[in-house]
């Protein structure tokens, strides 16, 4: 008889082998829960672990990666990953990020004290190396519901790596707009507007952040903003792409412009280098349902840059 339900903490045998590499799927908590009664028993815990200090479940998380002189830094929202109605969070929650590079190491924790029920942000530096990137709520009186999500994380190198009269860009984040319109002006705006979830339901106005690097005053940059649909169409498109032979996916909204543009913040120094933010709002009302993904370009004078895709579901009930 299976008395449930229980968990197992036990990664897949691919994040066993090569954790840094690993991926949120390879470490599965628990079963889904429809109610506080009902969850999925096809889903078998191989441990069967049980946890009797109260329910383990998965966060939800949208992590994105800065750079400043010394070293990379990492943005994180993380809020739980379960209808409080079904596993209720602990009201008093420790909040933490941990990383580490090895099982050898010691690693390292940034922590806050929190209200576990609402989303919580982070901005901590972190290493220029792949690392095993952990977040977690847990009660702090450790007893009661706890949360954690972990897969593996590759954060760019620090401004001080920066090649000379070259431009790099920043992870992308998706945040909430504002009340009055604006776009956010700094991660510092950004991080307790972002979203800590990437699949989202219904949505209508966005907020998309980004920071340029080595873009000068007086640069004239052209700069290009993509929304495209993934494509389903298999390994050969993939591959073609892979090549240069063709996209994976299909353009379904474009923005273009030209800087520097009047009402642009201005940017800030870092040991020579400068750091630039920058914002649009979408309206991504208009979208249907599906897998998408976000891309920012920026051309100067034969120098281009790309920003790492920001990808997101969209979800319509």
């Amino acid at each position: 008889m299976y008395w449930g339900p229980q968990y197992h903490t036990v990664p897949s045998w691919n994040a066993i082998m090569d954790p840094l590499r690993s991926t949120p799927s390879d470490w599965d908590l628990g079963p889904e829960r429809q109610d506080t009664l009902v969850w999925d028993s096809s889903w078998w815990a191989t441990e069967f672990y049980q946890r009797y200090e109260g329910p383990l479940v998965d966060l939800t998380t949208q992590i994105g990666f800065i750079r400043r002189h010394a070293s990379a830094a990492v943005a994180a929202a993380v809020a739980w990953g379960v209808d409080p109605a079904i596993v209720r969070p602990p009201l008093r929650a420790v909040v933490g990020l941990i990383t580490s590079g090895a099982p050898e190491e010691k690693p390292h924790i940034t922590a806050v004290n929190a209200d576990g029920t609402h989303q919580r942000s982070i901005l901590t530096a972190i290493e220029s190396r792949p690392l095993l990137l952990g977040l977690e709520i847990v009660p702090q009186n450790d007893s009661g519901a706890a949360g954690r999500i972990r897969f593996g994380v590759s954060p760019p190198p620090p401004l001080s790596a920066l090649p000379a009269n070259t431009i790099a860009l920043s992870d992308l984040f998706l945040a909430r707009v504002p009340a009055s319109g604006a776009v956010q002006t700094s991660i510092q705006e950004t991080l307790p507007a972002m979203y800590a979830s990437t699949r989202m339901v219904k949505p209508g106005r966005v907020s998309v952040f980004w920071e340029v690097y080595g873009q000068n005053d007086g640069d004239t940059v052209d700069v290009s903003l993509r929304v495209l649909r993934e494509s389903d169409a298999g390994l050969l498109s993939r591959m073609r792409a892979a090549a240069g032979l063709a996209s994976t996916g299909e353009d379904v909204l474009a923005v273009t412009w030209r800087e520097p543009r009047s009402g642009d913040p201005s940017a800030v120094l870092d040991s020579g280098v400068t750091i630039r933010p920058r914002g649009v709002v979408l309206d991504l009302s208009a979208l249907s349902a599906g897998d998408y993904a976000i891309e920012v370009r920026v051309d100067r004078h034969g120098v281009t840059a790309i920003s790492n895709r920001r990808a997101f579901t969209v979800i319509r009930p």
